[in-house]
């Protein structure tokens, strides 16, 4: 019996930046974010709940969107903004991104990053304001 520490699994060597040299694969396979890819949906506010072929209407002005986000913990990171363009808005598990030049938003982005504390959250939002979510691969309207 050796008296020293149990032999412990070396980390992948760091590459340029100081990330893992892995070739392109996540440096711990076990980690449940190796196995999970971002999910990007649409959120928009539609016409008829019931009927997703009648159209949308707006969601409103992006300091509205702001306001309404804000009651689920989803808001801006705190940072200046350096120029027009796309704003983005961090939530539990996922992101909103809308175009900050516009008077009145029609859509936003949502990007997934964790699906298990996103989902909550999101369908919360969604039957809070009327708003649904369409999945940007497959097409489906939820929400």
């Amino acid at each position: 019996m050796s008296g020293g520490p149990p032999a412990r699994a070396k980390a992948p060597s760091a590459g340029l930046g100081g990330v893992p040299a892995t070739g392109g694969r996540h440096p711990y396979p076990s980690c449940p974010m190796s196995k999970r890819k971002k999910r990007i949906l649409v959120l928009m506010k539609p016409r008829d709940p019931e009927d997703p072929a009648a159209g949308s209407v707006p969601l409103g002005r992006p300091k509205d969107l702001i306001a309404q986000l804000a009651l689920f913990n989803v808001a801006p990171d705190g940072s200046e903004r350096k120029a027009l363009g796309t704003a983005v808005l961090h939530g539990p598990g996922f992101t909103v991104e809308y175009a900050s030049s516009q008077d009145e938003l029609n859509q936003a982005m949502i990007v997934v990053n964790d699906q298990d504390f996103a989902w909550p959250v999101l369908s919360r939002m969604c039957r809070t304001h009327g708003w649904k979510m369409q999945d940007t691969e497959s097409g489906q309207v939820f929400g």
